[in-house]
């Protein structure tokens, strides 16, 4: 909702523009939370430490988030077009 909302803010005048700006920040969203937070964040912050278990991975590999962030990019493609036809029918497309 938030997302439509945003894409409705900025005027847009067609479908593909609606679908366009949705996949961008969808996937860029994807990307950032598997790179920053996902391996940035939570593997060099100590505040993600618990004592007693330091060796114990709570990092997930890079084979996992690639393939988990590939999947998600394939849906993503249909979910900026749900987006895009939410913003369709809420008057976004002038």
């Amino acid at each position: 909702m938030l997302l439509a909302g945003i894409i409705h803010f900025n005027r847009v005048s067609s479908f593909k523009e609606a679908y366009l700006q949705a996949l961008l920040f969808l996937e860029a969203m994807n990307w950032f939370d598997a790179t920053v937070i996902d391996r940035l964040w939570v593997g060099y912050d100590s505040i993600w430490k618990i004592r007693g278990m330091e060796d114990v991975p709570y990092v997930k590999p890079w084979s996992r988030i690639l393939k988990e962030r590939l999947i998600l990019s394939g849906i993503w493609v249909i979910g900026a077009a749900l987006v895009a036809g939410l913003v369709m029918l809420t008057g976004g497309i002038r």
